[in-house]
Protein backbone atom coordinates (compact mmCIF):
# COMPACT_ATOMS: atom_id res chain seq x y z
CA UNK A 1 0.00 0.00 0.00
CA UNK A 2 2.83 2.57 1.07
CA UNK A 3 3.56 2.16 -3.22
CA UNK A 4 0.19 3.27 -4.10
CA UNK A 5 -0.05 6.30 -1.44
CA UNK A 6 3.46 7.82 -3.31
CA UNK A 7 5.06 6.82 0.32
CA UNK A 8 7.69 4.32 -0.75
CA UNK A 9 10.50 5.33 -2.75
CA UNK A 10 11.32 2.22 -4.61
CA UNK A 11 9.50 -0.65 -5.76
CA UNK A 12 11.41 -4.23 -6.51
CA UNK A 13 10.08 -5.92 -8.98
CA UNK A 14 10.54 -9.57 -9.85
CA UNK A 15 11.84 -10.13 -13.17
CA UNK A 16 11.62 -13.00 -15.92
CA UNK A 17 14.83 -14.61 -14.64
CA UNK A 18 13.96 -14.29 -11.45
CA UNK A 19 16.13 -11.66 -9.84
CA UNK A 20 15.00 -8.78 -8.32
CA UNK A 21 15.12 -5.15 -9.58
CA UNK A 22 14.84 -2.32 -7.54
CA UNK A 23 14.22 0.80 -9.12
CA UNK A 24 12.15 4.27 -8.54
CA UNK A 25 8.97 4.11 -7.51
CA UNK A 26 7.86 7.12 -9.04
CA UNK A 27 8.47 5.40 -12.76
CA UNK A 28 5.16 3.24 -11.83
CA UNK A 29 2.70 5.56 -10.67
CA UNK A 30 1.36 6.18 -14.00
CA UNK A 31 0.13 2.47 -13.82
CA UNK A 32 -1.57 2.49 -10.73
CA UNK A 33 -5.37 1.30 -10.74
CA UNK A 34 -7.58 1.09 -8.33
CA UNK A 35 -6.56 -2.59 -8.43
CA UNK A 36 -3.16 -1.83 -7.93
CA UNK A 37 -0.45 -2.35 -10.42
CA UNK A 38 -0.53 -5.72 -12.68
CA UNK A 39 1.06 -6.79 -16.25
CA UNK A 40 4.45 -7.45 -17.52
CA UNK A 41 6.73 -4.45 -18.54
CA UNK A 42 9.67 -3.79 -20.31
CA UNK A 43 12.55 -1.82 -18.12
CA UNK A 44 15.66 -0.29 -20.01
CA UNK A 45 18.63 1.41 -18.12
CA UNK A 46 21.55 3.31 -19.88
CA UNK A 47 24.95 1.86 -19.44
CA UNK A 48 25.53 4.22 -16.07
CA UNK A 49 22.10 2.13 -14.68
CA UNK A 50 19.65 4.87 -15.13
CA UNK A 51 16.08 4.09 -16.56
CA UNK A 52 15.40 5.33 -19.67
CA UNK A 53 12.14 4.06 -20.94
CA UNK A 54 9.21 1.96 -18.66
CA UNK A 55 6.11 0.47 -20.36
CA UNK A 56 3.89 -1.56 -20.13
CA UNK A 57 2.97 -4.71 -22.28
CA UNK A 58 -0.02 -6.58 -20.85
CA UNK A 59 -1.75 -8.82 -18.41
Amino acid sequence: MRYYRGEASAVVARTDTGQSLQFPALHVRRFITQNGIHGRFRIRFDDKHKLLNLERLGD
